[in-house]
């Protein structure tokens, strides 16, 4: 049963954060724009202790209320399309490490390009070995946090006042809005990703593979815009040089 607090509790996650996350987005690119620096490890420690802040907050609600762990997805029983859902995480992983290894093959002019559609977020992105770990524990983070909270509240949320197929599309459309600050040209990849996690969360009937292969995009998405860099880095001397 929703009560008051599940109101409040879900308008915070799915509408004020998000928002304030845009808000502070835009500050920084346009930080960015002016020639300022940044420190990517601050950025990144800061968001892993608001998401477990977050997901803290929710589950010592959940607990308050005595509300079974299985409504969000984490208990131990699977379904008989738990088989689909491994499919389908394997055949994702697979194709973001063909992208991670075709990385080391790009040209001058791809790398460019990649940096002309970013922009200033290349900034944003992982340079150093340093960077790296830190957004792979950022990675970590928003797939347990992420996964639970979008997946598993929101569906449980909405699933109380509609069927699961509306609840389902409904986190799926506002996962992709909470992340809109990432460009207009990124939400059709938002929106998949989205939606195929979404998926293998109905397929099995929890929440565990969801996470695991959240945190396998993330991290692999970390590598490879950090390969990115180090890429650009090595070729761009040798092309100015040249």
């Amino acid at each position: 049963m929703v009560i008051w607090i599940d109101h409040i509790l879900l308008a915070v996650i799915a509408v004020i954060i998000p928002g304030v996350s845009l808000y502070k987005y835009r500050q920084l690119l346009n930080s960015l724009s002016q020639g300022e620096t940044i420190n990517r490890v601050s950025i990144y420690s800061s968001t892993i202790i608001s998401q477990w802040v977050m997901l803290a907050v929710a589950g010592i609600l959940w607990y308050l209320l005595d509300r079974e762990w299985s409504l969000l997805g984490l208990h131990l029983e699977f379904s008989s399309y738990t088989w689909l859902a491994s499919l389908l995480t394997v055949i994702t992983v697979i194709a973001l490490v063909v992208q991670l290894v075709q990385v080391r093959k790009f040209s001058t002019e791809q790398l460019h390009d990649f940096q002309q559609k970013l922009g200033v977020e290349w900034m944003i992105l992982p340079q150093t070995p340093q960077d790296l770990r830190w957004f792979n524990l950022v990675s970590c983070t928003a797939g347990i946090v992420e996964e639970i909270l979008w997946r598993g509240l929101l569906i449980w949320y909405l699933n109380q006042f509609f069927p699961f197929w509306i609840a389902a599309t409904g986190s799926i459309l506002l996962f992709t809005l909470a992340h809109s600050y990432q460009g207009l040209a990124n939400i059709p990849k938002i929106a998949a990703v989205a939606t195929l996690l979404t998926l293998v969360y109905w397929l099995t009937g929890a929440i565990w593979l969801a996470i695991i292969l959240h945190i396998v995009f993330d991290l692999l998405q970390g590598r490879f815009a950090f390969q990115l860099t180090t890429r650009f880095k090595e070729l761009v001397p040798n092309n100015s040089g040249g």
